[in-house]
C-alpha cells in the first residue's frame, strides 16, 4: 500500500509545557508535524484544548441560526420554527459533544450563547 506523504501528519497529545517530541519518517520520508487536526469533523489540539473545536461549532451553528432567522421572516409557525431548530441547531451543538465536554465556564458560555440567542 502507498501512503501519501501529503495526508500524513504527527500530532503529540499532551499536557505538559515540553514535551519530548521525536522525528518520524516512512519510507525515508520525514512526517511533517502538526498542532492541530481534523479527523472527521473534529478539532484536536496537542495540547488537548478543544476551544478551537466549540468556537468552530458555534460559528457554524450562529451562521445556522441567522439563516433560520432569515428564512422565518415569512411567518412560520412556532411548531416550524421548533423543528428548524431542532434539526439542525442541536445536530450541530450535540455532534461529537461527549469529546469535546466543555470544562471551562468560558466554553460552556459560548455554547449557551448561541442556544439562548
Amino acid at each position: 500500500m502507498v501512503l501519501n506523504d501529503t495526508k500524513n501528519t504527527v500530532v503529540s497529545f499532551h499536557r505538559i509545557s515540553s514535551p519530548v517530541l521525536f522525528v518520524y519518517s516512512v519510507n525515508g520520508t520525514l512526517l511533517a508535524r502538526s498542532m492541530v487536526v481534523t479527523d472527521l469533523g473534529v478539532t484536536f489540539s496537542s495540547s488537548l484544548n478543544m476551544e478551537s473545536q466549540v468556537l468552530k461549532i458555534t460559528k457554524k451553528a450562529n451562521a445556522t441560526l441567522g439563516f433560520i432567522i432569515r428564512v422565518s421572516r415569512d411567518g412560520f409557525s412556532p411548531w416550524a420554527l421548533r423543528t428548524l431548530f431542532v434539526h439542525l441547531m442541536q445536530a450541530l451543538l450535540e455532534y461529537c459533544s461527549p469529546p469535546v465536554a466543555p470544562y471551562t465556564s468560558g466554553l460552556i458560555s459560548v455554547i449557551e450563547s448561541v442556544q439562548v440567542r
